[in-house]
Order: C-alpha cells, then structure tokens, then sequence
C-alpha cells in the first residue's frame, strides 16, 4: 500500500489522479479536515462522480460543522448509488440532527431496509420509523455525569451533534465519542440521546 507522501507525490503531479479518496481519507483520519476537503474538491472537479471521494466529503464536511452541505453531497450519492448503505446510514443521521420530516426518512429507510434486512442499525430505524411504536420504558438517573466532566472534547463544542457522535462511535473514536456525550447531554434537546448512550459507550471504552 503506498504510503503518505508516495500519495502526495501522485496527486501533486497529477490533479486527476483517483487515489485522491485515499489521501483524502488519510487527511481525514489524521483530523487534518482542510486539506482532506482540498484535495476532495480537486479530485472531484474532475470526477464528480467518484462515489469514495463523494463520501469523505461528506463526512469531512460534517466534521467541519457544514452540516447542510454535507446532506446535498449525501443525498447526491444516493440519487445516483440509491443502495450505498455507508452514505444512506449517515444520511439518516444528517436528517434527524436537522429534525427533517419523519416521513422522509421513513421513505429512505424502507427503501434501504429491503436490501440490508439483517443490518442491526437498520433494523433498529425500521422499528423506530416503519412500525408502530410502543410504550417507551423510563429510562434510569444518569449516575456518572462528573464522568463526562473530566474528559475533554477536542472539537468545537457549537458542531457537537448526534450525527458527529455517531460518525465517531462508527469510526470506534470512543474517547471522543464519550466526551462528546458530555456536551450533548447538557442540551436539554439530546439529553434523552446522551443518557441512552451512556451504558453502551463505557462498555466500549472498558473493552479498549
């Protein structure tokens, strides 16, 4: 596999090179967003249709707090990649941060649903969004919130959302993740997210 600077290499000497996903997403893992969005944007100016670099993109975006352009670059792939399960899976996330009409993302999630029955996180926003929904049980005093206090989150807490905590707890950033929860749970809108969190969460965190 060609290493960092082999890919800058390529890139540079060559704007319309496809490995510029893979240095993207290197850029993106290494949390250094503005050059993965640079060299996103060049690869893309001339091939628009790259269906891995549409999608750091979009997952770039989200990290830099661009929350609405990320849902254009998203619901973009799914028009053309109508069953690209990692882009439909963030999309749902996009859309509930955005409290988007329910019935547009019960619409996607039984388009999706049909093709990946058996995936658990899709099983669980056919339940929430294409069954009935039944009594929801009390959820039990959150007894570590002085936890949350003593981790410290390294991103801008006014781009803390359910959507980014989800992107990190996909990528098993659980630190960040977990301090992440910290913020949201301060906010009277994801308390109720936060708390469910919480239990799942540590039990990663034990484990690493």
């Amino acid at each position: 596999m060609l290493k960092e600077n082999q890919l800058e290499k390529i890139f540079s000497s060559n704007r319309e090179s496809s490995v510029f996903p893979i240095l993207a997403t290197i850029y993106y893992n290494k949390k250094l967003y503005k050059y993965a969005l640079k060299v996103c944007r060049i690869g893309l100016a001339t091939d628009s249709g790259n269906l891995e670099g549409l999608y750091i993109l979009a997952k770039t975006l989200l990290m830099q707090g661009k929350i609405e352009e990320a849902e254009k670059v998203l619901k973009n792939i799914i028009k053309f990649h109508p069953y690209h399960l990692r882009s439909t899976l963030l999309l749902i996330c996009v859309l509930q941060d955005l409290n988007k009409n329910k019935k547009i993302i019960m619409s996607i999630v039984s388009k999706i649903y049909r093709f990946y029955p058996y995936h658990p996180q899709l099983q669980k926003y056919y339940k929430q969004y294409c069954k009935p929904k039944k009594k929801i049980e009390k959820q039990a005093d959150n007894k570590d919130n002085k936890l949350y206090e003593s981790k410290i989150f390294n991103y801008n807490p006014k781009l803390a959302t359910m959507t980014m905590y989800k992107l990190l707890y996909s990528q098993k950033k659980y630190e960040d993740a977990f301090s992440l929860l910290g913020i949201l749970e301060k906010n009277p809108k994801y308390k109720k997210f936060a708390d469910n969190e919480l239990k799942k969460i540590k039990h990663n965190l034990k484990r690493n």
